[in-house]
């Protein structure tokens, strides 16, 4: 019982972080100035996005990007966690596995996180080829 109160509170804070990470964002661009917004001038914002007047092809790809950045610099910390608990193990073969493990899954995350951006690119590449190409050409 105690065990699941851990992984709750837990699963509540890495939530509460990753609210955290999208939300700051768009605190520190907060304005008390908000006619631009009301009147439909969002310039402000996509200067300051660096998406300017781009397309949803374009603001998705930079969103999968993110996300998939997001994902391998988690694998990374998952490599280096298990490598810690390897040098930690003071030869403790239940430990040494646990570690072993750890960076395995770390290993193939990043593959998994490799694959996925090559999809993705190519998916991307696809659409925006296909939305800027004139039909019957």
């Amino acid at each position: 019982m105690k065990l699941t109160h851990k992984k709750f509170i837990a699963g509540l804070l890495t939530l509460a972080i990753s609210f955290a990470i999208v939300g700051l964002p768009l605190v520190a661009g907060a304005t008390d100035d908000l006619s631009d917004i009301q009147n439909g001038n969002l310039t402000n914002f996509q200067t300051a996005s660096g998406l300017g007047n781009a397309d949803l092809s374009t603001m998705i790809g930079t969103l999968v990007k993110a996300v998939l950045s997001l994902l391998g610099i988690v694998a990374i910390l998952i490599i280096l966690f298990g490598g810690f608990k390897w040098m930690t193990a003071s030869g403790d073969e239940t430990k040494v596995d646990a570690a072993k493990k750890l960076i395995i899954s770390g290993i193939i995350g990043i593959i998994i996180v490799v694959a996925a951006y090559a999809i993705a690119s190519f998916v991307l590449t696809a659409v925006q080829s296909a939305a800027t190409s004139t039909p019957g050409v």
